[in-house]
C-alpha cells in the first residue's frame, strides 16, 4: 500500500472556503447533504421495539427527529440491566487511508457506546466489511492496491480493538460490490462498519444527547486539530486536502476512560459525539433535539494548528478530528467535572440557554409538542459568526429548505 498521489486543492481556495463570514452558510449546506440530512422518512419504516425494552430509542428530542448517538434497551423486562448499541463508518476515509478509515470506525462506535452510558470495560464489537473486489486480474488492474487497502484496514481494526479492550465476536464481509453499467466499472470505496454493544448496569442513568436545561455548562473534550481530508465539508466543496483524521488510539482509551467515570458520578447531564460534519452538526443536533438556545465561542478551541487565524473558526467547525465528545454539566457540578477531566483536552464551550420567544417551525407530529424558539449563536470571541434558529436548522436538516 501507498498513500494516492494527487494534486491537492490551492491554499487560497480552502481558505476562502473556510471564510468566517460563510460559516453560517455552509452549516444549512451540510445539514442538506445526503449523508447528513435526516433519514427518518425511511428509517420509520423499520420497527424500532423490540418485546417493549427500548429506553432511547433511535430518535431523540422534544419532537424525536434526530437520530440518537446510540439506543438502549433492557435486557429483560422489570430488569435495570441494559445493552447498549452503536456503530462507527467513515467510507469517504478509505481513499486516503484504510487504516485511519478502520481506526475512526471503532473510535466513534466506541465513543457513541459511552456517551449514552455503557461501562468502558464491557464493550465487544462486530465487524462489517463492504469491498470492492481486491482480486488482481483483468476485470480488476488495480486489485493488488485494492488488497493492500483490505490488508490496512484489518491492522488499523486491530490496533484499535486492542487499545480499547474490544474483541471481535463476530462479524461478515462482502468482496465483490462492483458492477458494469454501460461498459464502465462501478466500484463502491472500501467500507467497514464497526457496530459496538456495551452492557450498562442500570438503563435508568441512561443519556442521551439532548440538552436538559437552561443554565448548563456545554464542554467539548478531545483534541480539535486540522484534519478536514475525507470529510463531509471537503466533499462538499470539491476539495482535495489531506490530513486525514489520525485517531491517537492511547490517549483517546485514557479520555475515554476519565469521561466514564465523570459520567458514573454523575457530572455528565447529556452526550453527544463529534463525527462526520464536525462540530457545526454536531451543534445542530443539540439545538433541533433540545429546542433551546445554545451559545457557543469558538476562542477555546483557536490552537494555532488549526491554521492562520483567518480560517482556525472555519477549521474548528469543520473538521472531523477523532476522539471528541460534545456534553454538557449542571452549573453546580462544574469544578469537578473540570477536576476530573483534567489533562484530556477538556475545553469550556459555551451554555445552554432559555429559548427565544415563539417561531412557527414545521408541523408537530400528534400536535403534541409546542413550538418553541430554539436558537444557536456561534462566537469568536465578541464577535457573533452566524445564528440560526431551531427551526431554520430543523427546515436544511429534513427537507432541504432553502430558509425558514
Amino acid at each position: 500500500w501507498s498513500p494516492p498521489a494527487r494534486p491537492l486543492s490551492a491554499p487560497a481556495e480552502v481558505a476562502a472556503a473556510l471564510a468566517e463570514d460563510g460559516l453560517g452558510a455552509t452549516l444549512l449546506g451540510l445539514l442538506r447533504r445526503p449523508n447528513l440530512r435526516s433519514g427518518e422518512a425511511i428509517a420509520r419504516h423499520y420497527d424500532h421495539e423490540v418485546k417493549g425494552l427500548s429506553v432511547i430509542k433511535p430518535w431523540v428530542g422534544v419532537r424525536q427527529d434526530v437520530p440518537a448517538t446510540a439506543t438502549v434497551m433492557r435486557a429483560r423486562h422489570l430488569q435495570p440491566g441494559g445493552v447498549v448499541l452503536s456503530e462507527g463508518v467513515h467510507p469517504f476515509y478509505s481513499e486516503l487511508d484504510t487504516y485511519a478509515m478502520a481506526t475512526a470506525c471503532v473510535d466513534e462506535a466506541v465513543r457513541r457506546a459511552l456517551c449514552a452510558g455503557a461501562r468502558f470495560d464491557r464493550l465487544s464489537a462486530l465487524d462489517n466489511f463492504c469491498w470492492p473486489d481486491p482480486v488482481q486480474g483483468p476485470k480488476t488492474p488495480d486489485g493488488e492496491h485494492k488488497l493492500a487497502q483490505l490488508v490496512r484496514c484489518c491492522e488499523g481494526l486491530r490496533a484499535a480493538c486492542e487499545a480499547f479492550g474490544v474483541p471481535l465476536i463476530s462479524g461478515k464481509d462482502s468482496m465483490k460490490n462492483d458492477a458494469q453499467l454501460g461498459g464502465v466499472k462501478i466500484s463502491i470505496p472500501p467500507t467497514l462498519l464497526v457496530s459496538v454493544m456495551g452492557q450498562m448496569a442500570d438503563v435508568r442513568r441512561a443519556i442521551d444527547l439532548v440538552p436538559v436545561a437552561a443554565g448548563d455548562r456545554l464542554y467539548v473534550l478531545g483534541r480539535t486539530r486540522r484534519e478536514l481530508g475525507g470529510s463531509e465539508w471537503s466533499r462538499a466543496r470539491g476539495l482535495v486536502l489531506d490530513g486525514v483524521p489520525v485517531t491517537e488510539l492511547g490517549c483517546n482509551a485514557d479520555c475515554y476512560r476519565a469521561f466514564a467515570a465523570a459520567r458514573d458520578a454523575g457530572l455528565v447531564r447529556s452526550a453527544h459525539v463529534v463525527g462526520r460534519g464536525g462540530l457545526a452538526v454536531a451543534l445542530a443536533h443539540l439545538v433541533i433535539a433540545g429546542e433551546l438556545g445554545v451559545q457557543v465561542d469558538l476562542a477555546w478551541l483557536l490552537e494555532p494548528e488549526l491554521g492562520d487565524m483567518s480560517v482556525r473558526a472555519g477549521t474548528a467547525l469543520l473538521s472531523e478530528s477523532t476522539g471528541r465528545i460534545l456534553f454538557t454539566c449542571a452549573p453546580h457540578r462544574v469544578e469537578a467535572l473540570e477536576e476530573a477531566l483534567a489533562g484530556h483536552w477538556l475545553r469550556r464551550l459555551g451554555s445552554i440557554e432559555a429559548p427565544r420567544g415563539q417561531d412557527e417551525g414545521p408541523a408537530v407530529r400528534g400536535g403534541l409538542v409546542p413550538p418553541t424558539g430554539g436558537w444557536l449563536q456561534v462566537r469568536r470571541g465578541s464577535t457573533v459568526l452566524f445564528e440560526h434558529s431551531a427551526a431554520r436548522l430543523r427546515a436544511a436538516f429534513q427537507g432541504g429548505a432553502a430558509d425558514v
